[in-house]
């Protein structure tokens, strides 16, 4: 389980190392602007999806706020060996392909934050 303040560390470092190294100025501005207002917003979000009937019924938020990042993984792991890779496009930034060891990193990065 992780805090809300380990995903945004976590997910701070995976844009910095893995995603802004192959963007361009302009694209690095766009991507950190939306982290800042993303992770700003960390803790409401949560709570947001904490209320949700279906977040509620998998279970992958407890009553404290924390996230079984480890379930969601194993999940979302699962589900990207089957399809291979995840294409995104993403407005204003472009598109972006993500595969096993990218959600690996990820999660690693979340995982290796201090609690």
């Amino acid at each position: 389980m992780v805090s809300a303040q380990q995903i945004k560390a976590g997910v701070g470092t995976y844009l910095e190392t893995k995603m802004m190294p192959r963007l361009d100025s302009k694209r690095q501005f766009v991507l950190g602007m939306a982290y800042s207002l993303g992770a700003a917003r960390m803790d409401q979000m949560i709570n947001a999806l904490r209320g949700n009937q279906i977040v509620q019924a998998l279970g992958v938020i407890d009553e404290a706020g924390q996230v079984d990042i480890d379930a969601l993984y194993n999940a979302a792991h699962a589900q990207m060996q089957a399809q291979g890779k995840l294409a995104l496009d993403i407005p204003l930034l472009g598109s972006f392909a993500f595969d096993g060891s990218d959600l690996r990193e990820l999660r690693d990065c979340i995982a290796r934050q201090e609690v």
